[in-house]
């Protein structure tokens, strides 16, 4: 069982901060005795996060896929004139 290195505590919480110049929150792993932190994690969970962008950047270069074709049919158009 893990132990608070400050009081020999064992009940731990999560406390959410957002610490002075920083641009993101953390989650603080404190002793829940005497609040002492005994570890910090980021905010968000990163493997989400990059997930959620890599689905953003396929619907984006669908969408781009199908603007160059809606182009290449209007040049192709054009050039028939």
């Amino acid at each position: 069982m893990s132990k608070c290195g400050s009081c020999s505590g064992t009940r731990f919480k999560v406390v959410e901060q957002s610490p002075e110049d920083s641009r993101y929150k953390l989650l603080f792993i404190q002793c829940a005795t005497c609040q002492v932190p005994v570890g910090v994690t980021e905010y968000y969970n990163s493997g989400a996060m990059l997930d959620k962008l890599e689905k953003k950047l396929k619907s984006i270069e669908s969408q781009i896929s199908i603007l160059d074709h809606n182009i290449r049919a209007v040049a192709q158009a054009l050039s028939r004139r």
